[in-house]
């Protein structure tokens, strides 16, 4: 999944996302500004930040990126920003999914 580009669409299980513009990258990956458009009726604007293939090859990384995402999806906070989805492809890599 790391070929993923604006305009793109994601599709994992009943969810679908559409990539939109690329906000910014940095050393663990790169985040784009997109829309989660199924299973809703309307279009949810969210975050999708995707890790750079090499830094899920480094196994420690890997976690690190799982576990935060794991830890931000249970916070409920005004100042936090929420995780909605958090989704592994057959190929192994992730992906996640923050409300905007």
């Amino acid at each position: 999944m790391s070929n993923i580009e604006t305009g793109g669409r994601i599709k994992h299980g009943d969810d679908e996302y559409v990539i939109g513009d690329e906000l910014g990258k940095g050393g663990f990956g790169r985040v784009f500004k997109s829309e989660r458009i199924r299973p809703l009726r309307s279009p949810v604007p969210v975050v999708v930040k995707v890790p750079h293939p090499d830094v899920m090859k480094d196994p420690i990384l890997a976690q690190k990126f799982a576990r935060k995402a794991r830890i931000l999806a249970n916070i409920r906070h005004p100042n936090v920003v929420r995780i909605i989805a958090y989704l592994e492809f057959e190929d192994g890599e992730p992906l996640c999914a923050n409300v905007a």
